[in-house]
């Protein structure tokens, strides 16, 4: 239920399919920037492929004893609220002889719901870049089954 209403959520806020839903509370703790993800390919055409978090980052992969410190800025991204109002009434007459009775009830309900406010944690990729030049290690892929992982010489692909 978590990942359905999680991946409804991304779908409405990015139909353009750059963010990634969180299947799993456990594993938000996970998803942090330079962050490495495996990418799972599904065995149907029609499923969407699956992104496995790992305990790495990207500077675990780049040659060298220097630290990646890259400026992370954190914006309010969304604040999701909604407040849903009804009011109901009814109204119940009768009579039986000479006695007549009637009944009238009134009633609301309030429901607010709110999943609080979203941030978003950015990378300045210039620097990132800048700082990561000619760090990269030699080229690996490895591939079981389903699953590839790798990591790429060139500047730009840090991740597969």
């Amino acid at each position: 239920m978590f990942s359905k209403a999680t991946a409804n959520l991304v779908r409405q806020v990015d139909p353009e399919g750059s963010l990634i839903h969180v299947s799993r509370v456990n594993d938000s703790h996970k998803l942090l920037p330079m962050a490495i993800v495996v990418k799972r390919n599904r065995l149907w055409a029609w499923q969407r492929p699956k992104y496995q978090p790992t305990d790495f980052t990207l500077g675990d992969l780049l040659q060298g004893d220097e630290v990646l410190r890259p400026e992370v800025s954190e914006t309010e991204f969304l604040a999701y609220k909604g407040t849903y109002r009804d009011d109901h009434s009814g109204k119940l007459d009768t009579e039986a002889g000479p006695v007549n009775v009637g009944l009238e009830g009134l009633g609301s309900s309030k429901l607010e719901s709110s999943f609080g406010k979203l941030k978003k944690e950015e990378l300045d990729v210039k620097k990132l870049l800048k700082d990561s030049d000619s760090r990269f290690r030699p080229v690996f892929l490895r591939k079981e089954g389903r699953e590839v992982s790798g990591c790429k010489t060139e500047r730009r692909a840090f991740l597969l």
